[in-house]
C-alpha cells in the first residue's frame, strides 16, 4: 500500500511539474510602443511625415523618409478607407490613425522601424527584449490598401514586414520577413509571420530586436496598424525527459526500500 501511495504521489507531482512547465511556455507579448499609431493626434484627413519620439509620447517609431518619400502617421479620410472619416476607425484597423509609408518615383525608399524596449520604454538599459534560444517569435500587423479616387490614393506597394536582430545603427541581421500579400481595397487585414530562433545562428542570441515596415515599390504606398509581437518559449523535450527519468528513479528506490 505504501508503494502505491509513493507511486501516486510521484505521478501527481510529475503532472504538476509538467503543467507548470507547459504554462511557462505560453506566449509572452513584447512591448511595442505607439503600436496603433494614435500619437501624435491628428484631425480627420491630416497626417505628418517623420513625427518625433516626443510627439509619440516619449518613444515609438523611427520614420525614415528621404527626399521624395513620405513615412509617418495619418488620420485617413473617408476617401481612402471604408468607415474612415470623421475620426472613425477604418475597416479592420485599430483606432482612427495608422502608420503609412510611401516610396517616391525618384527611388527614395520609405520605411519605419522600432527597436524593441522594455517596460520603461528606454532602449539599452538592460531590460530590452533580445533574441533568445528555443523561442518562436510571431509578428502580426494590420495592413491596409487604399481606395481609388482620392488625391492620396497611391497604388498599393509591396510592403515588407521584417524582424531584425542587432543594432539598426550598426551591425544588424534580418531574421524574418512577411510573405507577399495584397489586402482588399479600402480595408486593413492582419498579416503574420513567425521566426523560430532554433533555425538561426547562436551567434545572434542576445542581440536586440527590431520591427521594420519597408515599402519597396516606387510610387506606391501602404498603411499599417496594430503591431504585435509574441515570444513563445519552446518546451525542452530533454528537460522533460530528465524530470521523468529522475522521478522514475526516485520511485524505484522507494519501492526497493519498502
Amino acid at each position: 500500500m505504501s508503494s502505491i501511495r509513493n507511486l501516486v504521489t510521484f505521478s501527481g507531482a510529475l503532472l504538476l511539474t509538467l503543467a507548470v512547465f507547459n504554462q511557462s511556455a505560453s506566449a509572452v507579448p513584447l512591448h511595442v510602443y505607439n503600436h496603433s499609431f494614435e500619437l501624435p493626434v491628428f484631425t480627420d484627413g491630416n497626417y505628418q511625415s517623420m513625427p518625433s519620439f516626443a510627439q509619440q509620447g516619449g518613444y515609438g517609431w523611427t520614420f525614415v523618409a528621404p527626399a521624395g518619400a513620405s513615412v509617418g502617421v495619418a488620420n485617413s479620410s473617408a476617401g481612402l478607407f471604408t468607415n474612415a472619416g470623421g475620426n472613425n476607425t477604418p475597416l479592420g484597423a485599430d483606432g482612427p490613425q495608422s502608420g503609412y509609408a510611401y516610396s517616391g518615383l525618384n527611388g527614395a525608399i520609405g520605411h519605419a522601424y522600432q527597436i524593441l524596449a522594455g517596460p520603461d520604454a528606454i532602449v539599452g538599459n538592460g531590460d530590452d527584449p533580445v533574441l533568445t534560444a528555443l523561442t518562436t517569435y510571431t509578428i502580426t500587423a494590420s495592413v491596409g490598401r487604399r481606395l481609388t479616387g482620392d488625391p492620396l490614393s497611391f497604388p498599393y506597394g509591396d510592403l515588407d514586414i521584417r524582424l531584425w536582430a542587432g543594432n539598426p545603427l550598426g551591425v544588424i541581421t534580418m531574421i524574418g520577413q512577411s510573405a507577399d500579400f495584397t489586402p482588399p481595397a479600402g480595408q486593413f487585414v492582419d498579416v503574420s509571420f513567425s521566426v523560430d530562433s532554433a533555425t538561426l545562428s547562436p551567434s545572434l542570441y542576445g542581440l536586440p530586436l527590431s520591427i521594420q515596415f519597408y515599402q519597396n515599390t516606387l510610387g506606391a504606398a501602404a498603411d499599417f496598424d496594430k503591431v504585435r509581437i509574441d515570444a513563445v518559449p519552446e518546451p525542452s523535450t530533454v528537460l522533460l525527459g530528465l524530470i521523468a527519468a529522475a522521478g522514475v528513479g526516485a520511485v524505484v528506490r522507494k519501492l526497493r526500500i519498502v
